[in-house]
């Protein structure tokens, strides 16, 4: 869930992110605000339909090349701070927030067991000490057989397409990490040296009705396979899933239903 209004572009390390996605998605003639992925317009045009040409790896190593030349101008190039990809749970939430996805996203955190993180910063310090503060993770889920499901979480809010970007740009920033992260800089860098990320987009099934992006879920794998596969010594693979919770789940609910709701995630099902 970004906490900034205008999605990922806006100031920071960010800043030109949202023109790159709207072009290689041919949508940058919908709507007159930026992010242009985020228009419920964007959503119904590009459903069941790949733009021709789409490509995304190519959209990956723009980005990636874009945060690359942004960092390197700040000079001197800066440290980042040692809580980016920290892995640990943040429980508190205001009072008066009564976000139907916070609530969700904290909740998580609070009925799970010590494979679940919250609120995983990504961004802190890239270019100046005040941007980028809240570009965090909503959730991190560390798998048994090793690797980290990296969890871009939904709940009646924005479309698949939205979300499926802002997981793909958080991927991005995991690949900008793992390349040039100082290693010994992170709090918790273990998170970096993972062998699997998995982006995921974690939403009630309810969420995918009406659309069918399972196109845009195979070419995100493909090109994060390939920008990977480039770069020989990168230590980690990498894909992207839509994930849903099982038929009929609801929020708020009781702490062992969203137990077992955790336990019983599943590949999302598209109805149109």
């Amino acid at each position: 869930m970004t906490t900034l209004a205008g999605g990922f572009g806006g100031l920071g390390i960010f800043a030109g992110v949202d023109d790159i996605a709207e072009r290689h998605l041919g949508i940058a003639d919908i709507g007159t605000s930026q992010p242009r992925f985020r228009h419920l317009s964007a959503a119904r045009r590009l459903s069941g339909r790949r733009p021709r040409d789409f490509d995304a790896a190519v959209l990956i190593e723009e980005v990636l090349a874009l945060l690359e030349a942004k960092w390197r101008a700040s000079i001197p190039a800066r440290t980042p701070s040692v809580q980016n990809w920290r892995f640990e749970k943040q429980l508190w939430i205001a009072p008066h927030n009564t976000s139907g996805e916070k609530t969700l996203e904290k909740a998580i955190a609070r009925v799970s067991g010590d494979a679940w993180a919250n609120q995983v910063p990504t961004a802190s310090g890239l270019i100046n000490g005040s941007n980028d503060k809240h570009r965090n993770l909503d959730l991190v889920f560390r798998r048994q057989a090793g690797g980290f499901e990296l969890i871009e979480l939904k709940y009646r809010s924005d479309t698949p397409l939205f979300a499926a970007v802002e997981a793909l740009l958080y991927g991005v920033l995991y690949l900008f990490s793992q390349l040039h992260y100082p290693r010994g800089s992170i709090a918790q860098g273990y998170l970096l040296d993972a062998p699997t990320a998995h982006l995921q987009v974690l939403a009630p099934a309810e969420y995918y009705l009406g659309y069918n992006f399972d196109w845009l879920q195979t070419e995100i794998t493909r090109g994060l396979e390939r920008v990977v596969a480039d770069r020989r010594n990168f230590p980690a693979t990498m894909d992207f899933a839509f994930t849903t919770f099982p038929a009929k789940f609801t929020w708020p609910c009781p702490d062992d239903t969203l137990r077992l709701a955790l336990e019983n995630r599943q590949p999302a099902v598209w109805s149109a």
